[in-house]
């Protein structure tokens, strides 16, 4: 069944089926919405819910609902994305486990960092309270996200499924803007108004700290947005002189277009111009193939501009567009001289670092612990990590290029688990991205736009956008495999258990 044709008799999700949805939401909901989220409190929260999410694909529901629960365990078995998952769970969970150091705290309040002898055939790492970055935290963090994508890849097994997680990503992207904005409105220094953001200059936004990872979350959040935008707009039982759900999106696109804005972050903008170039690109061509069919739509798309405009008017009249400005010339001063930027000495020490211990790496999340066996070697970093301001220092604990910080910490032989899952997408891409339809190209060239921001920031080390990218990819993927498969139909007929 090809976006634009629908059953218009296809059962009801099943008890299952609605369960996964509300765990597999609630999940990312509490991951993305709670204060800082990276809280030993909030990960332990996300590993449970996400737990709980994938026990759920086998939990008995009643006899009606043993046959969804046998099936579930065959497609598991069957998926990679869980086995893939699975082998980067059980690798970081070595490093834990055999660990070179650990870092235990005293009885003055300060810590002390304890030598051990790991197998050295093993890939080992440093153990740390979760309070702290290090091995077990991210352990942590892995364990809130692999089990709930694992059961939203085997469980649910048709469209409408997964297009409901669609609508909670792009809803609570947009919520979650607006969330940022009102926080900016009221000039507050605290997070939610209530807790200590530990930001610089209160330059945290909505629930994170840094507005560079917040423009991440919302660049995800518009894709999914314009993605069912898209499939709606094809969807044969709507127009735009009829109207349907997917018009919902166009608030709700502006609300993260706002948020973006009030971010300011250079990279994030270059990201979502590359995300609309492609909607346009992708969009134009599916609505005047519509308009040839329903010339009445043509009032109805000058009406939908004219509240584009008004809602593009009054957010431009809320955003500092001198900042942006200022924003936008450093990035272009980078572009040009690309020495110039302290990224370009971070990714030099950071390929230091992976040459030193290339087979298995430092460790996850250790990287902040054994960077400064190479950073200062250059002097920029040098004089960063002597500066007097401790939330400045910060900055030298991460690579600033999650690709070679996760190569570092995880080596080649963690860092094949990673590729593999970017292999199998390009595989699936490639093979099943030509039956789909027009939202799902534009998504896969939104994915490809954003990418490359996560080459020049640390985002993937936070739950909140790590969590919505594993859980928007996996949607997406499932959704091009069952739009591209032949077998479309039997996968329905299966996930009723029958």
């Amino acid at each position: 069944m090809i976006e634009g044709r629908h059953d218009l008799h296809r059962p009801p999700l099943n008890p299952r089926e609605k369960l996964l949805i509300t765990f597999a939401s609630f999940t990312l909901l509490w991951t993305v919405w709670t204060p800082g989220n990276a809280r030993p409190w909030a990960m332990t929260g996300s590993a449970i819910l996400s737990g709980v999410t994938f026990l759920l694909l086998f939990a008995p529901l009643g006899r009606a609902a043993e046959g969804t629960a046998r099936a579930n365990l065959r497609h598991l078995l069957r998926s990679p994305i869980f086995w893939l998952g699975f082998g980067l769970v059980a690798y970081v969970g070595i490093q834990a486990l055999n660990k070179s150091y650990s870092v235990v705290d005293t009885a003055g309040g300060s810590v002390r960092i304890l030598s051990h002898k790991p197998i050295p055939w093993l890939p080992s790492g440093m153990l740390a309270p979760l309070r702290m970055e290090g091995t077990g935290q991210m352990l942590l963090v892995f364990l809130g996200i692999w089990p709930a994508a694992s059961a939203v890849a085997a469980g649910l097994r048709r469209r409408s499924a997964q297009q409901a997680l669609l609508w909670v990503i792009s809803v609570s992207s947009s919520l979650w803007a607006l969330l940022g904005m009102a926080q900016r409105i009221t000039d507050t220094s605290k997070m939610l108004w209530l807790t200590d953001s530990g930001a610089v200059n209160k330059g945290f936004f909505a629930t994170l700290t840094n507005p560079n990872h917040a423009a991440a979350l919302l660049n995800l959040g518009l894709i999914a947005t314009l993605t069912l935008f898209l499939r709606g707009f094809s969807d044969g039982r709507y127009s735009l002189m009829r109207g349907g759900p997917h018009l919902l999106c166009i608030p709700l696109t502006l609300a993260c277009l706002a948020g973006l804005l009030l971010a300011a972050s250079r990279a994030g903008l270059v990201v979502a111009a590359a995300i609309l170039v492609a909607f346009l690109a992708v969009g134009l061509v599916r609505l005047f193939a519509a308009l040839r069919n329903d010339k009445r739509s043509l009032v109805v798309l000058a009406v939908v501009c004219a509240m584009v405009g008004i809602g593009v008017a009054g957010v431009a009249a809320s955003v500092d567009w001198r900042m942006i400005e200022r924003e936008w010339r450093s990035a272009w001063a980078v572009a040009e001289d690309p020495a110039s930027d302290l990224r370009y000495d971070f990714n030099r020490a950071t390929v230091d670092l992976i040459a030193m211990r290339p087979a298995y790496g430092w460790g996850m999340g250790t990287y902040r612990y054994y960077i400064q066996q190479t950073q200062y070697k250059y002097e920029s970093l040098k004089q960063l990590s002597l500066n007097k301001n401790r939330k400045l220092r910060r900055q030298i604990m991460f690579a600033h290029n999650d690709y070679l910080q996760y190569l570092a910490e995880l080596g080649w032989t963690g860092y094949s688990f990673i590729l593999g899952f970017f292999a199998y997408a390009g595989w699936k891409i490639l093979t099943r991205l030509h039956r789909a339809g027009a939202g799902l190209v534009f998504a896969t060239l939104g994915m490809l736009a954003f990418l490359p921001h996560a080459a020049l920031e640390f985002f993937f080390y936070r739950p909140a956008v790590l969590m919505q990218f594993c859980l928007l990819s996996v949607v997406l993927l499932k959704l091009i495999d069952l739009e591209g498969s032949r077998q479309t139909r039997s996968a329905e007929r299966d996930a009723q258990g029958l």
